[in-house]
């Protein structure tokens, strides 16, 4: 019969057992830590960005227009970065709160394998979250689908082995400290600082103030551990440190501590140095590796900071954010802004306040200068549809008015543009006359306005084609966040030339070069050449109209004089003044080349969203 004191011995060994103690120990400390895994579960669990397909990122990976074993593998590479990182912060953080860690060879391999139940949970779930996806949703064959997996194990299992592989040869212990002499510090009976002995004479007095001391420490500084596991598979019992010199277990620490930041900040620079190619498709890893970089990259500064400032890290995050922002509030050079292509950022900035906004809004004169410009253009378009409908009957007037949502609403319009043309046997451009809208939905429909005006001259180029729209699915989120995480979020030292002029090279400049390989360089064009094909009426009149995030105005983008459409002066019976809604771009910006800018950059814009594209600043 198992005895009582055995019984309390096993619940003891069970509930002291070190996996589960660092477990609650980063339920009750590391809640940012916490908050970062509950992110990822969430994305990969659905509970979190599927409106916006986030979830598709991680669970099926695209790598060069496919998922495969590579793009998996990629993933799995990143998230064992992040993995890596988890670790370190943990060890840097809380080691001292096990000092017989220090006491075991090879002791940052034995904390990560004690520290691996929210890693192993994890990859767990996510092994059954992509291959449902897989399998259920993208009918990917089961062979498939576990060489796919198998890919994902790989690439976690080469970033930890590649960080075993410098801690095994950088870490220190006791045994390295003390060579043989190790074993004359060998404890006879494990966990004696843990479970105080009966004191033996003659220092009963001193031993029993060194037993209060111990315990005063366990309950402050230390956490019980009775067990823990030395292989993934093997318990053994944890042994007492506390004959050892508290300096020396001090120098292991700090020792480990100073290897674990080198590594850290080496894979940083890493990581920063490659932002050089972040515009070469080799590098344009799958997005969901992309955050898990970004994860990895944070916890590793913090992680390495920690080694070095330790209890002041609080103190110099609030204060690196004070600094940060003082001086966004007093020099415009500190950040970089992101810039549309083809403005000239060095002339004098243009005037943008209520008297020169007012006075757009009310100037009549313009409006109707800038609407009897365009009237020939409506003649032409006339002439040109007179022969379209039945003998006697005005022609009908198009225009195209789009929606947003991204890549989807992209590849939606274009494909609705090409049944909505078979219907008119080919003469859909023909009769609209005006094309606008917001976000993806208007690049897709600008793309089919522009090829359909290629065609007149190029018997090749055939709109129709599904060609185009397996073109414009590939995707266009990876290089666009490699970018944000290798160059965006620190120094952006690169520059982008458009003629003789230099921009800031950064994701916008990704986003735009990536369209124009989707769309094989269709949208480059810039306002001034679209002019003369929207006045002949050979093509419909393009309008864009991104928001102002300043005061919520539009920006009337066109090739064309519009100052009609941003009238709002009253007239009749109406006397109630109102506020300018809308602004016209080339009247605004005519002395910074406005007429010169960039479609694909209008574009980009209009369809703006938070951490994917960054805001336009325009030079005023």
């Amino acid at each position: 019969m198992v005895t009582r004191a055995a019984y309390k011995q096993f619940v003891r060994r069970v509930l002291y057992f070190f996996p589960f103690q660092l477990f609650i120990l980063h339920l009750k400390k590391d809640h940012f830590v916490l908050l970062c895994w509950l992110v990822f579960f969430g994305y990969i669990t659905e509970s979190i960005g599927v409106k916006y397909g986030i979830p598709y990122l991680f669970l099926y990976p695209e790598y060069f227009g496919e998922v495969t074993f590579w793009s998996f593998l990629l993933l799995g590479f990143a998230l064992g970065g992040f993995i890596t990182a988890y670790n370190l912060l943990s060890y840097t953080s809380h080691a001292y709160r096990f000092p017989f860690i220090t006491t075991l060879a090879r002791p940052f391999l034995k904390f990560n394998i004690n520290n691996a139940i929210i890693p192993v949970v994890f990859v767990l779930t996510y092994l059954y979250c992509s291959a449902r996806i897989q399998i259920t949703k993208e009918l990917v064959p089961v062979a498939d689908t576990v060489v796919n997996l198998i890919g994902f194990l790989l690439g976690i299992g080469l970033f930890l082995v590649i960080a075993l592989l410098y801690f095994t040869r950088t870490n220190t212990d006791i045994h390295k400290l003390l060579g043989k002499d190790a074993e004359n510090y060998r404890p006879a009976e494990p966990m004696e600082d843990i479970i105080p002995q009966r004191p033996v004479p003659p220092l009963r007095q001193e031993q029993r103030r060194a037993t209060r001391w111990l315990r005063r420490e366990q309950r402050t500084r230390k956490w019980r551990v009775e067990t823990y596991l030395t292989s993934p598979f093997r318990l053994a019992l944890a042994r007492s440190s506390a004959h050892y010199d508290k300096e020396l277990l001090r120098s292991v620490l700090w020792q480990n501590h100073i290897n674990g930041s080198i590594f850290e900040l080496a894979v940083v620079i890493t990581f920063l140095a490659l932002g050089a190619f972040s515009n070469v498709a080799f590098f344009a890893i799958p997005a969901g590796a992309s955050v898990f970089v970004l994860f990895t990259m944070g916890l590793m500064l913090l992680s390495a900071l920690t080694s070095w400032v330790k209890g002041w890290m609080a103190s110099l995050i609030i204060g690196l954010a004070v600094v940060v922002n003082l001086l966004s509030l007093r020099t415009e050079s500190f950040f970089y802004d992101a810039q549309a292509f083809g403005l000239d950022y060095d002339a004098p900035p243009a005037a943008y306040d209520r008297t020169t906004i007012g006075g757009y809004a009310l100037d009549t004169v313009t409006a109707r200068r800038d609407a009897d410009a365009l009237l020939p253009m409506l003649q032409r378009w006339a002439q040109n549809n007179a022969p379209l409908p039945r003998p006697g009957e005005k022609p009908k007037l198009i225009i195209v008015n789009t929606s947003g949502g991204g890549s989807r609403a992209m590849l939606w319009t274009y494909r609705c543009l090409q049944v909505a043309d078979s219907v008119l046997g080919g003469d859909l451009m023909a009769r609209t006359a005006l094309m606008t809208g917001s976000s993806g939905g208007l690049i897709g429909a600008a793309y089919y306005r522009q090829l359909s005006y290629e065609a007149r001259v190029n018997d090749t180029i055939d709109p129709a084609d599904p060609r185009h729209l397996d073109e414009m699915s590939s995707d266009i989120l990876n290089p666009l966040g490699f970018s944000f995480v290798s160059n965006d979020m620190f120094i952006r030292y690169r520059h982008v030339v458009d003629g003789h002029r230099f921009y800031t090279l950064d994701r916008g400049y990704a986003f735009e070069h990536r369209l124009a390989e989707l769309t094989n360089g269709t949208l480059d064009a810039r306002l001034s050449e679209m002019a003369g094909p929207e006045l002949r009426a050979e093509t419909p009149m393009l309008v864009v109209s991104p928001t102002s995030i300043n005061d919520g105005r539009r920006l009337v983008i066109s090739a064309q004089p519009v100052g009609f459409l941003t009238c709002m002066a009253t007239s009749g019976h109406i006397h109630s003044p109102n506020q300018p809604e809308s602004i016209e771009f080339q009247r605004l910006f005519a002395g910074q080349d406005a007429a010169n800018l960039k479609l694909s950059s209008a574009l980009r814009m209009n369809a703006s969203f938070p951490y994917i594209t960054p805001v336009v600043t325009l030079p005023s």
